[in-house]
């Protein structure tokens, strides 16, 4: 429930059980579970697990990150086919890949059958991007991004020894694996070091930059706890 709230659903823990409500008996009767006292206890025990829940996003630990979904999404003014961002530590450009419908040309085809040339008429639709949807994405796409940074600049720091990227782990021989691991630490520390110029120079980029957004960045600020000079750990690194 908690990864489609913080990748741009608007639905609440609530609504997103509710729509699964009958996926939700199936498996309780696959589990055995058909006497109608039973049913009635798995249903008041899931109702107050969707409260801590409810509770945990408005107020606990995860309230932050809805936050700064929030914040990213509905703040989000660069409509524009090609976005440049700037996080501050890497420049990349996002080209748009969600589009809608806007209309239909018509299309003419000419091809011989052996005798003659014949044409042929087909309706070819009008895409435009669609920036609606593609919103959703600037949430995740800073996180996925320092991610791949931390993996991208830990085998350039370490070019000189054999290794392997694997999404957001390295595979390396076993003898390497703690050269790694400290310089996956040492960036961590570097991230931290800089969150705030990382996270304001992404908003810079997107469009982040109303009176609005300035609020709603101060309102999530408010539920950060600043944990300072965080020791990071080699333990840390896959």
């Amino acid at each position: 429930m908690g990864t489609p709230t913080f990748y741009g659903s608007s639905q609440s823990p609530m609504g997103l059980l509710s729509s699964k409500k009958q996926l939700f008996e199936q498996i309780l009767e696959a589990n055995g579970v058909t006497d109608e006292k039973q049913l009635e206890e798995a249903r008041a025990k899931s109702e107050k697990e969707i409260g801590l829940i409810k509770r945990e996003f408005s107020t606990g630990r995860f309230a932050v990150l809805k936050e700064f979904k929030d914040l990213m999404i509905k703040n989000y003014t660069a409509n524009t086919p090609i976005v440049e961002i700037n996080t501050g530590f890497s420049k990349f450009s996002i080209h748009m890949n969600k589009f809608k419908t806007v209309g239909f040309r018509n299309v003419v085809t000419e091809s011989f059958n052996g005798t003659k040339y014949v044409h042929s008429f087909t309706k070819k639709p009008i895409l435009v991007p669609d920036y609606a949807r593609m919103k959703l994405f600037w949430c995740t796409c800073l996180i996925h991004h320092t991610d791949s940074d931390l993996i991208e600049y830990n085998l350039v720091a370490n070019n000189h020894l054999w290794a392997l990227d694997i999404y957001d782990a390295v595979l390396c021989l076993p003898n390497d694996a703690m050269t790694f691991k400290a310089t996956a630490r040492d960036r961590l520390k570097y991230y931290n070091k800089h969150r705030y110029a990382i996270i304001n120079n992404y908003r810079l980029s997107i469009g982040a930059t109303s009176v609005k957004s300035d609020i709603m960045y101060m309102n999530m600020m408010k539920l950060v706890k600043d944990a300072g000079d965080v020791p990071f750990e080699t333990t840390l690194m896959k």
